[in-house]
């Protein structure tokens, strides 16, 4: 007596295949878009970090600290370095000896995302733009 052979057909094979394929598609742009918003996030909180660290840097080194536009990072204090973002200033920060800022403004580059910030003073916090802009346009 002979037993039927076991296993797939290779019809079967395929139709799996073209279903995981299928599954696949539709997955993968979703997980690629939350790990680029992911890396956002952290490049943000580094940012947030590193200009908070600004007013202590200054008072330790005793110096007032001009940051922005064209001019040169200054040498009493080490450069705000993001992994994978950049970032561009669009209206100078001037952080006192004392540790007090002054209002300024930047902006967060990460690949095609872009995150304007707006530096407040006296402590150097960052309030991002479009979510004060959004506050405004919700308001009655």
């Amino acid at each position: 007596m002979r037993r039927p052979a076991r296993g797939f057909t290779l019809l079967e094979l395929l139709v799996v295949l073209v279903l995981l394929g299928a599954l696949a598609a539709l997955v993968a742009p979703a997980t690629v878009r939350g790990i680029d918003a992911w890396r956002l996030r952290v490049a943000a909180q580094s940012l947030e970090q590193q200009v908070a660290r600004l007013p202590l840097q200054a008072r330790a080194a005793g110096v007032t600290l001009t940051l922005g536009g064209e001019l040169a990072w200054p040498d009493a204090v080490p450069a705000i370095e993001l992994e994978d973002a950049r970032v561009q200033w669009l209206a100078p920060l001037v952080v006192r000896s004392n540790g007090f800022c002054e209002a300024g403004a930047l902006r967060l580059l990460h690949d095609e995302a872009r995150r304007d910030y707006d530096v407040l003073s006296p402590d150097c916090r960052l309030r991002r733009r479009d979510e004060t802009e959004e506050a405004a346009d919700g308001a009655p």
